[in-house]
């Protein structure tokens, strides 16, 4: 705008962005000489564009020195938030870690109930069974009684007995 001159808009932009940071007065006037061309300005705008150029630079000198002020500071910020994200890097993997062993431990939590809900079921049942297994076992125990009192014994019998010698060898004997 200073070397081309300026429309109304941009200059009410710039006021509002210098206000506060620099002096009201010298604010209030620069809408007279960035108006302008600058082939019509005057000594007066002149002196007032090199005021605001004198604030601008001193506003900027301000700032660089605030900047050098702190930057030994920024290094032992930048060590305080290094460790702070280690520490948060390390918080974060053990949160992980936790999430991941929740995780396995409601698995087996799941599968513990389901084993319980089986065992129970598997212990509701264990009378029948029981039943079954005696009527079975007294069913067995009944068919060898009678294999051993009949079949069995039958057997020893003719085991035990001798072959009957021929009458006709018994004769001529």
């Amino acid at each position: 705008m200073k070397e081309s001159g300026g429309k109304a808009r941009q200059i009410q932009k710039l006021t509002k962005a210098l206000e506060a940071k620099i002096d009201d007065s010298l604010v209030a006037s620069i809408h007279l000489p960035l108006a302008k061309k600058p082939e019509n300005r005057g000594s007066f705008d002149g002196v007032v564009l090199q005021k605001l150029d004198e604030a601008i630079a001193q506003k900027f000198a301000t700032l660089d020195e605030s900047i050098a002020n702190v930057a030994p500071d920024k290094e032992a910020r930048a060590a305080v938030v290094k460790t702070a994200q280690g520490v948060h890097d390390a918080a974060k993997e053990a949160s992980e870690a936790a999430a991941v062993a929740l995780a396995e431990a409601k698995q087996a939590e799941a599968d513990a109930k389901k084993a319980l809900e089986e065992a129970k079921k598997s212990a509701a049942n264990l009378g029948a069974e029981l039943a079954s297994a005696a009527k079975t076992l007294d069913k067995a125990t009944g068919a060898l009684e009678s294999f051993k009192s009949g079949a069995l014994a039958n057997f020893n019998e003719l085991l035990e007995r001798s072959a009957p010698v021929p009458e006709a060898e018994a004769t001529e004997a």
